[in-house]
């Protein structure tokens, strides 16, 4: 946990949402990519990122989920324990736990996210009262890239509205589809590196194969360069289709 000295108004949280019970990948935030796995590559890239002031895994109370709150604490990170199905909950619980006031969230299957774009969503975002920030509403970013910015206060509201399912195991899916509601701003990807398509995602074995090819190729700084990353990936089509006809599980926004 950082020692920083903070103002409970300005609190910047890192949220890292991260599970052991993966249907088509089981364990996959513990697979080693290179000599870490995937949530010791977050880690490493969040505390990079001045603005945040701690981070912490929102896991659940599953005993196979027990190895995540172990790492957490190797790492000397925060760790909250909640439900599964509702995740909604458990990043809100995280947040007041931690004393959030903003929220970065990042999944667990994000491990090359780039603390660089981390860092200048913030800016934006704390610079422009915000409710909510992202690159994925309308996504051009390859998928593994994805950011989510938001107040604890706008968790709060939509939290107490968003009764479905979907709503409360999607966090943010209601925030989205309520601009009446709350301020939201989308990030588009520069239309140099404007390519969806691709996936830098942990869900599957594909993926995995994908990630470490990238490990093996690509040195420290590179690899925490969405612009060098995407470079890559187009220059190396062989890389980059082998997860091409992963059929992803997002929703609709």
């Amino acid at each position: 946990m950082s020692s920083k000295v903070f103002e409970v108004k300005d609190r910047v949280v890192c949220i890292i949402e991260a599970r052991m019970d993966s249907v088509r990948l089981p364990g996959k935030v513990l697979e080693k990519i290179g000599d870490k796995n995937s949530l010791e590559h977050i880690v490493q890239r969040m505390r990079r990122v001045d603005q945040i002031d701690s981070i912490c895994f929102a896991t659940t109370i599953n005993d196979k989920d027990n190895k995540i709150e172990e790492l957490s604490k190797k790492l000397e990170v925060g760790c909250y324990r909640g439900s599964e199905k509702d995740v909604l909950k458990r990043v809100l619980e995280s947040a007041i736990m931690f004393r959030a006031k903003v929220i970065v969230e990042i999944t667990g299957d994000c491990p090359f996210v780039d603390s660089h774009l981390v860092e200048q969503f913030l800016q934006i975002f704390l610079q422009n009262d915000l409710d909510y920030l992202s690159n994925n509403i309308l996504p051009s970013y390859p998928d593994g890239f994805d950011i989510q910015i938001f107040t604890t206060e706008a968790l709060e509201l939509s939290s107490l509205h968003a009764l479905s399912n979907a709503e409360r195991e999607h966090v943010t899916m209601h925030i989205k589809h309520n601009p009446q509601m709350f301020k939201i701003l989308n990030l588009v990807a520069p239309k140099e590196y404007r390519y969806p398509n691709l996936s830098v995602t942990l869900d599957t074995f594909e993926d995995l194969e994908v990630l470490r090819n990238l490990e093996a190729q690509l040195s420290e700084s590179e690899l925490n360069s969405y612009e060098k990353i995407t470079s890559f990936l187009v220059r190396n089509p062989i890389i980059s289709s082998i997860n091409r006809q992963v059929e992803r599980k997002g929703y609709a926004t």
